[in-house]
């Protein structure tokens, strides 16, 4: 069955600097536990339901269109490509003989591109299609520990051999940061003082960051407690002081990023930058956005019409006018946002990112960013004005 959704905004262009994704098959076969889709649907992955892969010839066509369509939109701006957003594009051979087709045709045209995998030995084994001046790898890890990793994620390398792989493609020119999710409360010193260290020593010079979220459904997070007792140990953790986004639990935003401190402080002496892509902090990154594009691949048109970068930059007071002139105002996002949130006469990421600009309080508003707060006033258009206090 044919993919038809393979290449895609996402919903995450209120706050994310790469909202631009580009992914072989909807359901990730590698079937990590902490994965939503897993827990979800209790463990039923795309080993037992029916695959949809990529047709290659959406992006043959949309690469060189002159349409009006969001994709074509973004693709003539350049906007980084996130290759693997859903699913691991190097996950089994199938799926991996599909990515390095898809970046052949990106690699003609010198498109800028993130690609997120847990198997870097698989890229090992490509890396003659990999152009190093238009590419970040980003190699997923939760810890050291190979017990530990054995369970959360058993279609995966050990965390010794990712290191390993890291360590030779960065050898080769690859760009090479590591996202250290989920993070489980109980791990923050083992990352700090082992985890590190160990990717320190292969190279690497970007970390991002991301706590664990547990899924709202009480069935879903019952299987995931059969799957490993860290995860009721970290349940325990959370409801005490749990708040709800959308779906999930998450631990309160000033919790989360009180105890990023030590990752944080072990990472600076290491000259290590990191990347908080967590909610409501993903403005405290030490780079300009969370994933290192910004320091890794600067010139490229990294996506930054969102409210992250707003905050960032801004010195005490926020203002809608800060993003309006750099987002994306052209081709409608309908197709590809949630039929709950499509409001009358709103199609474009600009018409949508004012509707969440003016509504304090909810899911990505940039009132519920850590220190930053409402106020009573609104600039020339009515929008309104937010302050960043000093955290």
């Amino acid at each position: 069955m044919k993919y038809k959704y393979s290449i895609a905004p996402t919903s995450q262009f209120y706050f994310c600097s790469v909202p631009f994704r580009l992914d072989m098959t909807p359901s990730c076969p590698v079937g990590c536990s902490y994965c939503f889709a897993s827990a979800r649907w209790n463990g039923v992955n795309a080993n037992t339901q029916k695959p949809k892969y990529a047709d290659i010839d959406i992006l043959r066509r949309k690469i060189t269109s002159q349409s009006a369509d969001i994709i074509s939109k973004m693709l003539d701006s350049r906007m980084p490509i996130h290759i693997g957003g859903m699913s691991d594009p190097f996950a089994n051979k199938k799926i991996t003989e599909l990515t390095v087709s898809h970046i052949r045709i990106l690699n003609a045209v010198q498109y800028p591109m993130i690609i997120s995998t847990k198997a870097p030995y698989r890229m090992l084994q490509n890396l003659s299609v990999i152009n190093v001046d238009k590419t970040i790898v980003q190699v997923s890890m939760t810890s050291m520990l190979d017990k530990l990793s054995k369970s959360l994620e058993p279609g995966t390398q050990a965390p010794n051999d990712r290191i390993w792989a890291i360590r030779e493609l960065m050898r080769a020119g690859v760009k090479v940061s590591v996202r250290i999710q989920p993070i489980f409360p109980e791990l923050v010193g083992h990352i700090a003082n082992e985890l590190l260290p160990e990717l320190s020593k292969a190279g690497v010079k970007h970390i991002i960051l991301e706590f664990l979220k547990l899924p709202l459904e009480r069935k879903s997070r019952e299987w995931m407690y059969s799957q490993n007792e860290i995860y009721k140990r970290t349940a325990d953790t959370y409801f005490s002081e749990r708040i709800r986004v959308g779906r999930e639990w998450l631990l309160p935003t000033e919790k989360r990023w009180q105890m990023m401190q030590p990752i944080i402080e072990a990472a600076k002496k290491m000259d290590i930058s990191y990347g908080v892509a967590d909610y409501g902090l993903y403005h405290l990154s030490s780079t300009d956005e969370c994933c290192g594009v910004s320091k890794m691949m600067p010139d490229t048109n990294w996506h930054k019409g969102n409210i992250s970068y707003a905050i960032k930059k801004a010195h005490q007071y926020v203002k809608f006018g800060d993003i309006e002139e750099d987002i994306l105002n052209e081709g409608s996002i309908l197709r590809y946002i949630n039929s709950s949130v499509r409001k009358p006469h709103a199609k474009t990421m600009l018409d949508y990112m004012r509707i969440k600009w003016n509504a304090p309080g909810t899911a990505n508003a940039p009132d519920v960013y850590n220190c930053v707060e409402k106020t009573s006033e609104l600039d020339n258009e009515g929008n309104i004005i937010y302050y960043k206090k000093q955290c």
